[in-house]
């Protein structure tokens, strides 16, 4: 019988310190994705679209694309829209199922209290959704290791849900699937942060344009694929 598995990618936006107009979310965002449900065709398809942009060897990273920052410093937005939309095409194709959580950082004000959300919401999740995750042989969480106190947490709330969790310190250009989990990232805390009435800072108007462009295009889109 073959061996069930189950992939899960993770990315973080924020930090458990700074509490900024833009720090007042802390998010993790994960990327659930059975290795049997294959995904080649579809990664071939987005690096032909990479390549077609003249950006081989991209590593997609949702913030400096709406910025125009690092490699995107000179693209116009267009072109910049462009790159976006062919990496939103991709999620959307996409056998996979994500969850985020949240934490507001207006309420939760330790690195203590982050954590603790953090760990809660986390293995709550978790408990809710035990009987999917136990049907697996073996659970391999994904992640950049970017911020050393959440990968503990994931670990030993993932541990708490199964006995043979696995943990595999990446590089985000090597998985299509971690880039997919800092789009997801990004999209969730723009939502958050109009959510509490916080405007579009003038990056994000630019490239969404508005509210209601952003939630059309993408936010009920990222919606449907929620765990």
């Amino acid at each position: 019988m073959a061996i069930r598995e189950l992939n899960i990618f993770v990315d973080e936006s924020g930090d458990f310190s700074s509490f900024g107009v833009e720090d007042y979310f802390y998010i993790v965002s994960l990327v659930f994705h059975e290795p049997s449900n294959d995904i080649t065709s579809i990664v071939k398809t987005l690096n032909d679209d990479f390549n077609f942009f003249k950006i081989p060897d991209f590593t997609a990273h949702a913030s400096p694309i709406i910025r125009g920052a690092k490699e995107f410093y000179g693209k116009t937005i267009p072109q910049r829209q462009q790159i976006f939309n062919a990496f939103f095409r991709f999620i959307k194709k996409s056998p996979i199922r994500h969850k985020s959580i949240v934490v507001d950082k207006k309420i939760r004000k330790s690195q203590k209290h982050i954590t603790v959300d953090i760990f809660d919401q986390l293995l709550s999740f978790l408990r809710d959704n035990l009987s999917y995750f136990q049907g697996f042989d073996v659970i391999t969480i994904y992640y950049d290791n970017g911020q050393q106190d959440l990968g503990k947490i994931l670990q030993t709330a993932l541990n708490n849900a199964h006995s043979n969790v696995a943990f595999r310190k990446i590089k985000p250009f090597d998985y299509k699937l971690f880039q997919v989990a800092d789009f997801i990232c990004t999209l969730e805390f723009v939502r958050q942060k109009l959510a509490c009435g916080v405007k579009l800072n003038n990056s994000e108007k630019s490239f969404f344009r508005s509210h209601s462009s952003l939630r059309n295009k993408y936010l009920q889109h990222i919606d449907r694929l929620n765990f």
